[in-house]
């Protein structure tokens, strides 16, 4: 049985009937699945293995970054990146702005991923799961519901960028789907974040130790 992937409403989907091949539009092999709970479960299964797959892919895949980023003109090196377990993270407003909305005293980010957005306004739809913070913010917004997150992965530190309008700035570097890559590392010292463009007001220091 194939699976529809990326095709046009045209495409077509091959199942085996009786040691023959029957060729199905994509409505009816919907239709046959939607009727047919074993045949729903197969394709369930069959995709939860793609997926994780997928997912095991993009973790090993995640931080093609630069290995050989030797240095970004502030002396950083590829040592800096690797991140012991125990190291300590603060999050700090680095704007008057964002001050303004989360306090001056930095938060400690005790527990891993950290996930940073926009309180939901009226109407909007609940986040899949609520930020660790919840900022503030007002139309046009820059700030997405759900727009960063700090995750470690292996003996690095990431930050993500969750699919956002207008993208992040991981020290000086753009991340998000209108950019080459979703992540860029954290290095050991201070960090600069920028969320929703780089003239955002939402601009976060990062500090690892």
């Amino acid at each position: 049985m194939g699976v529809i992937e990326g095709r046009s409403r045209s495409a077509t989907a091959r199942a085996a009937t009786d040691g023959e091949v029957e060729v199905l539009s994509a409505r009816q092999f919907l239709e046959r699945v939607s009727s047919d709970p074993a045949l729903a479960r197969d394709l369930i299964l069959r995709l939860s293995v793609r997926l994780r797959r997928i997912e095991d892919k993009i973790a090993g895949d995640l931080l093609p970054f630069a290995h050989d980023r030797s240095s970004d003109g502030a002396g950083e090196t590829a040592s800096d990146a690797v991140i012991a377990d125990d190291a300590t993270i603060w999050l700090a407003a680095q704007s008057d702005a964002l001050r303004a909305r989360i306090g001056s005293p930095p938060i400690h980010v005790a527990k891993l991923p950290f996930l940073v957005g926009r309180i939901p306004v009226e109407d909007d739809a609940q986040p899949l799961r609520c930020p660790d913070l919840l900022i503030e913010d007002e139309e046009p917004f820059r700030l997405a519901r759900q727009h960063f997150m700090i995750a470690r992965s292996g003996d690095r530190l990431l930050v993500s960028d969750l699919g956002s309008t207008l993208g992040t700035m991981v020290n000086g570097w753009a991340i998000g789907h209108h950019f080459m890559k979703d992540a860029e590392p954290l290095h050991r010292g201070e960090n600069h974040v920028v969320a929703g463009g780089k003239d955002s007001p939402f601009k976060f220091s990062i500090f690892i130790s």
